[in-house]
């Protein structure tokens, strides 16, 4: 192989090397620097808007006590129409379980694809003791993003210095 060749392959993996370093950065970076969402309590019977979608694969997840009971209906409500086929409960079910105020919570409905300004009402005939409901925008850049720029950075870090090595200058 022709030394210009080899130098610019080298160079090549040098910058994919680089590009690892960078992705690893990122990785770390993202969950340093992204804050817990906000959980917003919903009352019965009352409506509350939904805040702007999370970015990254966030979702909409209404979350409530551990041994809430009873039948949930909630609604997505806009200004042009109002669908309960916006929330699922069997796809809440993959959710993760959080701590909210010092009470586990657990995911009962997810919100799919709200409308723009839109607001969500909760009836139902829970017992005094299955709630608070809460409203959170989980941040889904805070597991899938560093889990895609660890993967990317481990690819690049191999492959730019395996070939790095494998085509240094002869001695």
């Amino acid at each position: 192989m022709a030394p210009r060749n080899r130098r610019l392959l080298r160079i090549g993996f040098g910058l994919l090397a680089g590009a690892g370093l960078i992705s690893l950065g990122l990785g770390l970076a993202v969950p340093a620097t992204t804050k817990a969402p906000t959980p917003i309590p919903i009352a019965l019977s009352t409506a509350v808007p939904l805040p702007a979608a999370p970015h990254f694969g966030g979702r909409l997840v209404v979350y409530g006590h551990p041994t809430t009971t009873g039948r949930i209906d909630c609604t997505v409500r806009s200004e042009t129409t109002d669908r309960s086929a916006l929330l699922s409960a069997s796809a809440a079910e993959g959710e993760d379980r959080l701590v909210v105020d010092g009470v586990a919570v657990r995911p009962l409905l997810l919100v799919t694809d709200p409308p723009a300004s839109s607001n969500i009402l909760c009836t139902g005939d829970f017992a005094a003791t299955s709630l608070p409901l809460y409203l959170i925008a989980t941040n889904g850049h805070r597991d899938e993003l560093p889990m895609a720029a660890f993967s990317f950075a481990t690819l690049a870090l191999v492959l730019g210095l395996a070939g790095a090595i494998s085509l240094r200058p002869p001695d």
